[in-house]
């Protein structure tokens, strides 16, 4: 991205948490793809989790991992403990991929399922 492209994004993430602070609810899924592209998407391969409450409004947004062009470590006891923490109701597992190779989302849905069995999570997205 150039200079100016930068500063679009910067001033449109701006806006966002503007937005959002107004508007808190991830109301449909276009609501959550319009968000996640503003503040997950980049040039870093980044794992967020957005800890939602019992009418979807987000109560915290955090990176958990950031990574290599192919690689994020994510912890499933770490995303549980701090679920717990914030007594979310539901999660959101986003993760940007940078190469663009699918790949990850099978390492992904193994891992957390054999973490994380009875757990109702949403399926990751990628972004």
């Amino acid at each position: 991205m150039n200079d100016q492209e930068q500063t679009i994004v910067l001033e449109a993430r701006e806006i966002l948490g503007r937005y959002l602070n107004c508007n808190p609810v991830l109301s449909s899924w276009q609501a959550l793809l319009d968000y996640c592209a503003l503040s997950v998407r980049g040039e870093i391969e980044a794992f967020h989790v957005l800890y939602l409450d019992r009418k979807n409004r987000i109560i915290s947004d955090e990176c958990m991992g950031l990574g290599t062009v192919d690689h994020v470590p994510v912890y499933p006891r770490e995303i549980a403990k701090r679920a717990l923490l914030l007594n979310a109701s539901a999660l959101i597992l986003v993760h940007n991929h940078p190469s663009g190779d699918p790949d990850w989302y099978l390492d992904l849905r193994i891992s957390f399922a054999s973490s994380m069995e009875s757990s109702d999570s949403s399926f990751p997205m990628l972004v």
